[in-house]
């Protein structure tokens, strides 16, 4: 990782005020999933991208975030009860 991208993913996480209260980790695990299903070249071009997406929350977050409250207040549980029906590669190329 190039000195800017180090230096830009660590102004995202830390310069900004990321709202971490009743974040939606379903999204977490989307952007990771798509992140390992990456060669180990795109995700170096990309680790910054997924950063931005984490700390400046985007459309599809806030429309995942509808989509799963409205699933947690049908099924009356907890958000955090809800899991996103993802498949993690058995085998990750690091």
């Amino acid at each position: 990782m190039s000195k800017h991208a180090y230096a830009r993913i660590h102004n995202l996480l830390n310069d900004n005020h990321i709202p971490i209260i009743e974040y939606i980790t379903q999204y977490l695990d989307i952007l990771n999933v798509r992140f390992l299903e990456m060669d180990k070249e795109k995700r170096l071009k990309n680790i910054s991208i997924s950063a931005k997406r984490i700390a400046n929350p985007n459309e599809e977050y806030f429309f995942l975030k509808h989509q799963v409250k409205k699933e947690a207040d049908r099924l009356n549980c907890c958000v955090e009860d809800l899991k996103v029906n993802l498949d993690y590669p058995e085998d990750i190329v690091w």
